[in-house]
């Protein structure tokens, strides 16, 4: 239940950990990330968060099997960004991104980036992105039962690979 506000950088981050977790925290004004699971970071959760006018809600960089769900991202610049920095095999694999609430992105909601494979993106509702509701890219991602509205551009983009995706 931490408050995080007016924060020049990452309002948490969190580099080669295993099981944490961020619940019930309301982070705002960032100029980086408000949430950051970084290099290594495994099966750790972000839940029931508060975000807003970050200029990203919750990224995953090389992190695998992590939760994101149940936040609310509002006035972000994007909600989520799920990429990879390293070019090990076995990592950005299986996190689930689930029942998380978007609200007036000035970009994407949720991007998911090349070099990923075998994310949920689930149940998350998605209103007046900036750009695009869901982008994705990688291998195998798992799309489903997201609700997108007003979206500036798509409701969901595939840029590569061969997805599971219903809207």
């Amino acid at each position: 239940r931490c408050f995080i506000q007016n924060c020049h950088g990452r309002g948490i981050a969190l580099y080669s950990v295993e099981d944490a977790e961020i619940d019930d925290c309301t982070i705002r004004d960032t100029s980086d990330e408000a949430i950051d699971f970084d290099h290594f970071t495994v099966k750790s959760f972000a839940t029931h968060n508060h975000i807003a006018r970050c200029h990203i809600g919750v990224e995953l960089n090389d992190a695998n099997d992590c939760l994101v769900a149940g936040n609310e991202f509002r006035d972000c610049g994007t909600g989520i960004n799920l990429w990879r920095w390293c070019k090990l095999p076995g990592l950005n694999e299986g996190n689930l991104i689930v029942q998380n609430v978007f609200e007036h992105t000035l970009g994407n909601a949720v991007q998911i980036a090349t070099g990923t494979k075998a994310n949920t993106i689930a149940q998350n509702e998605i209103t007046s992105s900036g750009k695009n509701g869901i982008i994705i890219s990688g291998q195998a991602q798992i799309v489903k039962a997201n609700k997108i509205t007003a979206s500036g551009m798509k409701a969901i983009v595939i840029q590569e690979g061969k997805h599971d995706v219903s809207e």
